[in-house]
């Protein structure tokens, strides 16, 4: 049995890939190997479907080769097909899968197992999130003998591909360890960089395709770091032909090219080979933006030299979006500026644009979110800060950030109302019983103390987003919380229901509800006794089947019960999952081990409810079965410099991604700040960082000088701009004179590092919002000063090389013969070290000039 994988492009050919055949003649290279009976993998819209060749026949009156679709979707993208471990990874696999090739559609895939038909054509059989690819990071001793996954051996600070049968040797030879090039140019390549050096830094580490394609992971690790990387945007509408706009056919064949024969010739000979290149469209103003749209995007593999044309791999079913500025008016023009190409080469693209500035919020919808992570760094790195902004991207994904923080800060507490976020910081008192669930004291209907079972935090939001998750995938079964609710109701204006049960005589009456249970009484008497609404509530949704023993005899009678109000027209169940985030300050500063205790492995990806893979545990209060539902994100915060760092639960370490978060001194410059204060008055379009300037509607730099008045210019002191404001595109004229507050930063941080670690920096937060001399000096003596005494344990000699004379006074070496009381006999006299202090009425000018070793 042959398999094969195959192309058609959505955009063009979707009656091919709807209808099932290929057009081009049986002799066409297009073809390949391909022969009748064999079976193709069809991929075409991001989708995968499982065909086989039928026969020869005409369709459209052109020749084609028609297939039986045996499967027209069998659930999985691109990205997974690559991973699949029963394929041999090939490069035609890892690359042409996503990018065009020239005078070939169809290519054979090496089976390293044999895989049933009725398997391979089914879509639940690649269900199964063992069938996936991984790639591992590991130490030497951590190595995986007969492992289906990629396994890269971090030693020596360098990455080492483990040799496997499963890759072809034409990929293993061109392995190549990028990782100490991060930042040398290949800005692209840069960002897979970077999750690999922070995956580095926690062994054993695992990457799968949700988080890095294995076609970046080829293009990083396997192809070669260019320094010089290059970007192009070109056009494709030619005045001369018919139809005028030239990518549909640039893509079918693989090609550009230029539509001048005495133009532009000398820019397209100096394409290198590897360069990105992007089709863009003249852009357009809408309102005050400026707006270009990338109609595709692709590689360049050969230049021939002749000023006209350019060989290129480009992305199939690639989905044209728009880009929030505009300038690229040349039929080719080199990109320079990292933020555009951030804009229109990132990996992930949103699939429709309606509005471009949300592109950037769009994107990271469609990029797969951890479910676990952690932001770590020096304090002052703005990690609290910037978990609000996170959560909210998490929760709705379209929100615009581009706006007042007030705004920002308002949604933030919505969503808490809306019990959509919860916020809760670890310290050394936190237990499970806060945590998950305990025995604590609280007050029935009649203010008699009783001891009940108390959700902690992390067991509400679970219940919360469960409930949440189980309604979206239960539509017209009313909400459980609702009808559940109604019964409530109900007893509380007769306050007695009786349950009959099926044997006659018996049965029962609830006595009173709690949170989390429902109390009640035999007719026969005795004993209270106590079920769970938890339990309750999964019966409800039929998770699982009612126990018929013990108290699962009882469930029944209230489900009946239940079902009794389903009529009520305020019980119609939301289809709309929706997203929850627990936010942990501080984590490191709790006992993980001792809070998270059985529920550390539930919170892993696979293991969370409605996976294959899923568990739950028994409550050890409650007895209640848990797990964690899907829709529940976790972001916790760690500072580095706190001392119980080290100490931070390997367990937890494993099943968390680590976002580093270190000083940003650059958000200091007059420049940025300036900027942002701009920002507020867009009377021109806005196109991140810069403005775009039209003709006649300068921008009038005078309705801001109050602001700047209020805010930066009692630091700045005095500032200039360049009078030519057609230059003013990125700030490059922009001069001051006065306190250099990104200067005071790094200063203080290089010497840190020096003296200390790099875990121990001082971040930017702590003057981000001075205005004034006294409030930089009231941040020096209340902040920066206690961190350094905390830092080098009021080790003043060190404070004193970090700040200077300025801030610390050393004493003059005291004569010992006065010093000490007078003794009869000879005594050895003590070494007496420099003794500093810190200094009270400081002179803030004088400081800094020593700070800065000014004279």
């Amino acid at each position: 049995m042959n398999i094969f994988f195959g192309k058609i492009s959505q955009k063009f050919d979707i009656v091919q890939l709807k209808e099932g055949y290929y057009t081009a003649p049986k002799e066409s290279s297009w073809f390949g190997e391909l022969q009748l009976g064999d079976y193709v993998y069809m991929i075409g819209g991001d989708k995968v479907q499982f065909w086989q060749a039928k026969e020869w026949g005409i369709k459209n009156d052109q020749a084609s080769l028609i297939f039986d679709i045996i499967n027209p979707d069998l659930g999985i993208n691109v990205s997974q097909l690559i991973t699949l471990k029963f394929l041999r990874l090939t490069k035609a696999l890892a690359v042409l899968t996503s990018r065009s090739a020239r005078s070939k559609a169809f290519f054979k895939l090496e089976m390293l197992k044999d895989i049933s038909l009725t398997d391979l054509s089914n879509s639940q059989f690649y269900k199964n999130p063992e069938l996936f690819r991984t790639i591992r990071i590991i130490k030497k001793e951590d190595v995986i003998e007969n492992s289906e996954d990629i396994q890269l051996i971090y030693e020596d600070n360098k990455l080492h591909l483990l040799d496997n049968d499963f890759i072809a040797n034409s990929i293993k030879k061109e392995f190549v360890d990028n990782l100490d090039k991060k930042g040398k140019g290949a800005r692209m390549k840069d960002n897979v960089l970077e999750y690999f050096s922070n995956a580095v830094n926690h062994l054993p580490a695992t990457i799968t395709y949700k988080q890095i394609g294995l076609r970046s992971f080829y293009d990083t690790f396997f192809c070669e770091y260019r320094s010089s990387e290059k970007y192009f945007l070109v056009g494709a509408f030619w005045d001369t032909e018919n139809p005028q706009d030239q990518t549909e056919r640039f893509v079918k064949e693989s090609i550009w090219s230029n539509g001048y024969s005495d133009k532009f010739n000398n820019e397209v000979n100096a394409v290198p080979v590897g360069s990105s290149i992007a089709i863009k469209s003249a852009f357009v103003r809408k309102k005050t933006k400026a707006v270009m749209s990338i109609k595709a995007r692709g590689i360049i593999i050969k230049n021939l030299k002749d000023g006209q044309n350019l060989e290129v791999q480009w992305e199939e079913d690639f989905n044209p979006f728009e880009v929030n500025f505009g300038g690229y008016m040349q039929t080719i023009k080199e990109v320079t500026k990292k933020d555009h190409m951030q804009a229109i080469w990132s990996d992930d693209q949103p699939k429709k644009e309606e509005n471009s500035i949300e592109n950037k919020n769009l994107l990271n919808q469609m990029i797969d979110i951890p479910k676990n992570q952690i932001l770590y760094g020096p304090p002052g790195t703005g990690k609290t800060y910037h978990t609000i902004h996170k959560a909210i991207s998490i929760i709705n994904p379209s929100f615009n950030f581009n706006q007042d923080r007030k705004i920002i800060k308002k949604e933030f507490e919505r969503l808490v109302n809306e019990k959509q976020i919860v916020f809760t910081t670890f310290h050394q008192s936190m237990s499970y019983e806060d945590f998950i669930e305990g025995i604590k004291p609280a007050l029935n209907d009649k203010q008699d103390v009783i001891y009940d079972i108390i959700s902690g935090v992390f067991k509400n939001i679970s219940s919360i987003a469960e409930d949440n998750w189980l309604e979206s995938k239960n539509s017209g079964v009313p909400r459980f919380e609702e009808v559940f609710n109604s019964l409530v109701e109900e007893w509380e204006d007769n306050n007695k229901i009786l349950f009959p049960m099926k044997t006659e005589g018996k049965g029962f009456t609830i006595l009173g509800f709690t949170d989390s249970s429902i109390q009640f009484k035999k007719s026969s008497g005795g004993i209270g006794h106590t079920l769970s609404k938890s339990t309750l509530r999964d019966y409800y949704y039929e998770l699982r089947e009612v126990r018929q023993t013990g108290l699962g005899i009882y469930y029944p009678p209230i489900l009946e019960k239940l079902k009794q109000y389903k009529s009520l027209e305020s019980s119609s169940i939301s289809k709309v999952e929706k997203k929850f985030v627990l936010i942990i300050d501080e984590i490191n500063r709790g006992n993980v081990s001792q809070i998270f205790g059985e529920l550390i492995t539930l919170i892993e990806d696979d293991k969370r409810l409605g996976n294959p893979e899923a568990l739950e545990v028994t409550l050890p209060y409650s007895k209640e079965k848990f797990g964690v539902p899907p829709n529940l994100h976790i972001i916790g915060t760690m500072n580095t410099a706190d001392r119980s760092v080290e100490s931070l639960d390997s367990a937890l370490r494993r099943r968390f991604s680590f976002t580093e978060m270190m000083p940003e001194p650059e958000l200091l410059s007059p420049s940025t700040l300036y900027c942002q204060l701009l920002w507020k008055y867009q009377t021109v379009g806005w196109n991140d960082p810069a403005f775009v300037f039209e003709e006649n509607k300068l921008f009038d730099f005078i309705q801001v000088s109050d602001d700047l008045k209020d805010n930066k210019i009692a630091i700045w002191e005095t500032m200039k701009i360049d009078n030519d404001r057609h230059n003013f595109s990125y700030f490059n004229h922009f001069e001051y004179k006065g306190i250099d507050l990104q200067k005071i930063l790094e200063t203080i941080n290089k010497r840190i590092e020096i003296l200390l670690n790099r875990d121990n920096l001082i971040g930017h937060a702590y003057f981000v919002n001075v205005k004034t001399e006294e409030e930089l000096l009231d941040v020096f003596k209340n902040k920066i000063i206690p961190l350094l005494q905390d830092y080098f344990y009021n080790d003043y000699q060190k404070i004193a090389l970090i700040l200077g004379e300025g801030f610390v006074n050393s004493f003059e070496l005291v004569n010992q013969n006065t010093m000490f009381a007078k003794f009869s006999k000879s005594l050895e006299l003590p070494t007496i070290e420099q003794r500093f202090e810190l200094i009270k009425d400081v002179d803030l000018s004088t400081a800094l000039n020593s700070l800065l070793n000014i004279e």
